[in-house]
């Protein structure tokens, strides 16, 4: 019997000691690991309490049971006597990962809103489980369901813009860029419609896989193409180079890239925007930061936000009664 209280009183005396440590050890991790600071949305000046603005999370743009055919859609609350111009945001990660909750995705919607835009934040099918083609068609099926709902959402379908980082870049110009011909893929929906775009924005995104410095035989892991030989990946690689698709009549383009970039090379934007220029597209601007590398956009915010925004409202417009905010 002593032995027992023995042991109880010990095991009571042990609890007491480590509720007594407890409190003091947290205090300490707390000093070694203060608080995670939010990066991109909230150091980067963009609204974060949408008070004016309705937010549909999570609204599907394709009849199916794959759960990335949804969208995040987000506009003005008050009512607007015209039409307006409309956003849509394509995510970055490396078209095997990323959503549209990350960064600037989530972030700019809320940004232009404000300003009077319908924007819509994509969700696309990912490389891991399907092919390259059905990406950029998950893209083009968002658009058409865009003009397909312009008057229910006052969206203007002549004034349809979108912003895309990294992969999400290169998928936006691949849609900009087809031709009309190349828009409507059978049995998708809202084929009345087109999916073209209006006016484009990306950041360092890969534009010619042909060209890619680790060679094309790297390729095929992460934009998921089928090969039998070097002819046939050489052509199934040029067809998903945006820089093949340049043309006179390409929509205006805002080019971003930073010079330090070690996962998309700089020459990539070098040579998309020396081919745009060289074909007579009209409306190309190149922003090349000499000091920024992959997250140029982000990192040189203070000339990439305003440079986009400014970029938008002369190609698209506001609508009527906004203004551009003073800076």
């Amino acid at each position: 019997m002593p032995t027992f209280v023995s042991r109880v009183f010990s095991v009571i005396v042990l609890l007491a000691i480590v509720c007594y440590l407890i409190p003091d050890m947290e205090e300490q991790q707390k000093k070694q690991d203060p608080p995670r600071r939010f990066t991109s949305i909230y150091q980067s000046n963009i609204v974060s309490l949408p008070r004016d603005l309705k937010i549909i999370d999570d609204f599907p743009y394709q009849k199916g049971k794959n759960c990335r055919w949804r969208m995040d859609l987000t506009l003005p609350l008050e009512a607007s006597s015209q039409p307006r111009p409309a956003l849509i945001f394509v995510h970055a990660g490396g078209w095997s990962g990323g959503n549209s909750t990350s960064s600037f995705t989530k972030a700019g919607p809320l940004h232009y809103a404000r300003k009077g835009y319908v924007c819509v934040s994509l969700y696309h099918r990912l490389s891991d489980d399907t092919s390259f083609d059905d990406c950029l068609e998950d893209l083009k099926c968002a658009i058409r369901w865009m003009r397909a709902h312009a008057e229910k959402y006052q969206i203007d379908p002549q004034r349809i813009g979108a912003f895309g980082n990294a992969n999400g870049g290169s998928m936006v110009c691949l849609v900009g860029l087809m031709g009309q011909d190349q828009q409507v893929e059978p049995g998708r929906e809202w084929q009345d419609h087109s999916s073209e775009l209006n006016a484009i924005c990306i950041s360092a995104a890969p534009t010619d896989y042909q060209s890619w410095p680790d060679g094309i035989e790297h390729l095929p892991r992460m934009i998921q193409l089928v090969w039998n030989n070097r002819a046939e990946l050489e052509e199934k690689v040029a067809r998903v180079s945006p820089i093949n698709y340049v043309r006179a009549d390409a929509p205006p383009m805002l080019v971003m890239h930073g010079v330090l970039d070690p996962s998309v090379d700089v020459s990539q934007s070098d040579h998309f925007v020396e081919a745009l220029k060289a074909a007579g597209a009209k409306d190309v601007t190149y922003f090349r930061s000499e000091d920024s590398g992959h997250a140029v956009f982000l990192r040189d915010r203070t000339q990439t936000f305003p440079m986009m925004e400014e970029f938008f409202a002369r190609t698209l417009g506001y609508p009527q009664g906004i203004k551009v905010a003073q800076r």
